[in-house]
């Protein structure tokens, strides 16, 4: 199986490649945010790197869907609905959560968002708390990309997240979220102003 696997939701975007029976793993780091999603340069980087990669070839695309930066999980569900359309290769969404986990079953996977955000999974479900404790009182090791605060057990190289989505979902495609629609944990409030 020949599989496409991109993370948007950080500031340096990840894209795994499964094709011919070979992993690839590509790391796109662009300051310019104007130039951060071109996907011109992205795939054709791919088809210089891989000799024999055709886009046409590749039987499912993956994308890490949030939490995190929604606006990478918004860019990266757009393009493969393109390809989608396009070439009629299926796509699935693959929860940061999930993918920090990876086969560690015994963990919490958690990431810390924007103020006192903290995203974490238990039992497959992702949830939403602004509370540490409530997380910590659950005596169960963590696992993340980030420890800033110090607190995770065994920290994730977050370069290697559309990796795993790869490995997940060839174990099972039932690793793959519900909908293909980025992955919203946090309630959305939207406040109408001056008007």
């Amino acid at each position: 199986m020949n599989i496409l696997s991109v993370d948007l939701t950080q500031p340096i975007h990840y894209i795994s490649v499964l094709f011919s029976g070979k992993k690839y793993s590509f790391t796109f780091e662009e300051d310019d945010k104007s130039r951060r999603n071109d996907w011109f340069q992205k795939i054709d980087h791919i088809y210089n790197q891989i000799s024999d990669f055709d886009i046409e070839k590749i039987d499912a695309n993956l994308y890490i869907a949030g939490p995190g930066s929604y606006t990478g999980a918004r860019l990266a569900y757009t393009f493969l609905s393109s390809i989608e359309y396009l070439n009629k290769t299926p796509f699935y969404a693959i929860s940061n959560l999930t993918a920090i986990l990876g086969f560690e079953k015994n963990m919490i996977p958690v990431l810390f968002g924007n103020k006192s955000d903290i995203f974490y999974q238990i039992n497959g479900k992702d949830l939403y708390s602004t509370d540490f404790q409530e997380i910590t009182a659950l005596n169960t090791n963590l696992i993340g990309i980030q420890d800033d605060l110090k607190v995770l057990d065994k920290v994730v190289d977050n370069s290697g997240l559309a990796s795993i989505a790869i490995d997940l979902f060839l174990d099972n495609e039932e690793n793959a979220l519900k909908n293909n629609f980025p992955n919203y944990i946090k309630e959305l409030n939207y406040t109408k102003t001056n008007g």
